[in-house]
């Protein structure tokens, strides 16, 4: 639950100059202004989760949200979204116990480990029957440590102070209706809008709605006259292959989403073999060419080989694997081994464009 939301100034931050950035070591300190009176918003939460996991998941819904709202980039690496986490251990009656606060955590893996430090730190702590103080510690991130920054005692020692000049807002039911008709689709929505209206499964709406670029992208696929199955394993499976070698993001990919969509109506077609279609779609990446000029680049036929031309090849295969062959024609291939080594040289030599099935049928018969 968000027990209240209000909005703040940015201050400075505060950089060591060390090798590594860390403020134990550091001989002194300076402060970097660049980000002071930056409006934002600040979320407080109620203590309700219970684990690193269960925070994870609280923060990565809320920097989703950020960016399907389009309020922020939800980079936490840049600073576009800090987080402070605080642990509490609960007393034998479930009341809560002394809170302290962890700061410097830049990245989702970060949280987790100075959760995970923080929890064993406290429990080891109360099991030597030592007493906890509220206070602030500092996570180090490469010493895996949490360290003491400062102690807290009330209030007044967050030194938050009040802006007199602007009044309380006030939202009232109306208001807040009329907010809530202007948002766009959320996550939630869209997932299981795509679940529903696409039969997709749960983890590839949830995969392909985690990022409102990639929902958009999709949908362009499917637009095209894709199926939308096809289109949620392309997407899932090549295209997020060659983001990772490029290193680029969905809305930077060269390839238009309508042009994704042809590219597997072909193949749906039979018209292009997936590894056809894979190495169609590589060059499209790689130049930023069109289906069309990509499939003459790649020197693709767009045809299957089959028929006489396919028995030819076979009998190459053969001509170069003499005693897989012997083997297989004098019966000693009892498990199939050898002929579908047999079948995956033809296969390579065609380079997917030929029918599997017709392959295993002519390997078959002509091994006979």
């Amino acid at each position: 639950r968000v027990h209240h939301l209000h909005l703040e100034e940015d201050a400075g931050k505060l950089v060591h100059p060390t090798s590594d950035g860390r403020l134990t070591g550091a001989s002194y300190s300076l402060v970097d202004y660049n980000r002071g009176g930056m409006p934002l918003s600040e979320i407080v939460s109620e203590p309700d989760m219970n684990s690193a996991e269960e925070v994870l998941a609280y923060i990565t819904q809320i920097r989703q949200l950020a960016r399907y709202l389009e309020v922020s980039d939800g980079e936490m690496e840049s600073g576009s979204l800090r987080v402070d986490v605080n642990v509490s251990l609960r007393n034998g009656d479930g009341s809560l116990g002394t809170r302290v606060e962890i700061k410097n955590v830049n990245s989702l893996r970060s949280i987790e480990r100075a959760l995970e430090y923080e929890i064993a730190r406290q429990n080891k702590v109360l099991d030597e029957g030592g007493r906890l103080v509220q206070e602030t510690r500092l996570w180090d991130d490469v010493a895996g440590v949490t360290r003491s920054m400062r102690s807290k005692e009330g209030e007044r020692d967050y030194r938050y102070y009040v802006e007199m000049d602007l009044a309380p807002i006030s939202a009232g039911p109306e208001y807040v209706e009329e907010i809530k008709k202007s948002l766009p689709e959320m996550p939630r929505e869209k997932r299981e809008r795509f679940i529903s209206d696409y039969s997709l499964s749960q983890e590839e709406a949830g995969q392909l709605t985690e990022q409102k670029e990639t929902a958009d992208y999709f949908e362009g696929c499917v637009s095209a006259g894709a199926p939308a199955a096809k289109c949620a394993n392309w997407m899932r499976m090549e295209v997020q292959r060659l983001l990772r070698e490029k290193d680029l993001l969905i809305e930077n990919f060269p390839v238009h989403a309508s042009e994704l969509g042809k590219l597997i109506i072909r193949v749906e077609k039979k018209e292009l073999s997936n590894t056809q279609a894979k190495d169609v779609l590589a060059v499209m990446a790689e130049k930023g060419l069109p289906i069309n000029e990509a499939i003459k680049a790649c020197g693709v036929s767009g045809g299957k080989v089959t028929g006489l031309a396919l028995e030819e090849i076979i009998k190459k295969v053969f001509a170069g694997e003499p005693e897989a062959v012997k083997t297989v024609r004098a019966g000693n291939d009892r498990k199939g081994a050898k002929v579908k080594f047999l079948q995956g040289l033809v296969m390579r030599e065609t380079r997917g464009s030929a029918d599997p099935a017709e392959v295993a049928s002519l390997v078959n018969s002509m091994l006979e």
